[in-house]
């Protein structure tokens, strides 16, 4: 009998560390997104593409950028941010 109590403790606390564990893994994860949401420069210098790739990438950069796609992206990226946190509180709050 006090050998299941025992087991039934180490159990109770394996769940609450396996808790508290999942909490602080996905805090991290939030705060690791946000950190690299805050030093990204949007920049392509850290890719390789070779000449005849790099001259017709050029030119479809100098396009979109003419046309404000980039704007737009801007714009689909924040909507689409809006949509998924709408979402997630239809979810946490038990809405179908």
């Amino acid at each position: 009998m006090l050998s299941k109590c025992f087991d039934i403790v180490v159990l109770v606390i394996q769940i609450l560390f396996g808790l508290f564990k999942l909490v602080g893994s996905i805090i991290a994860g939030v705060f690791n997104t946000f950190g690299q949401l805050l030093g990204f420069s949007g920049s392509t210098q850290y890719y390789y593409m070779p000449g005849a790739y790099q001259g017709g990438w050029n030119a479809v950069d100098g396009f979109l950028n003419q046309t404000g796609f980039n704007t737009i992206a801007v714009i689909m990226a924040v909507f689409i941010w809006l949509m998924t946190a709408y979402a997630i509180i239809k979810i946490a709050g038990g809405e179908k």
